[in-house]
């Protein structure tokens, strides 16, 4: 199968896989970190308002 540039297809099949698991790590992180941030009760305009008026 010479009309198939091997080498190419092997580099870009690497770099995909390489950005999807440098993604799933990015998205790991993210997650983790999400899970320990406390969820507010109260809206997101409030404390929006609250912090522009230095309440």
């Amino acid at each position: 199968m010479k009309e198939v540039d091997w080498r190419k297809e092997i580099e870009l099949f690497i770099e995909k896989k390489a950005r999807e698991v440098e993604v799933s790590k990015t998205l790991d992180t993210i997650d983790k970190a999400l899970s320990e941030v406390e969820i507010s009760r109260e809206p997101a305009w409030q404390t929006i308002r609250e912090s522009r008026d230095g309440s």
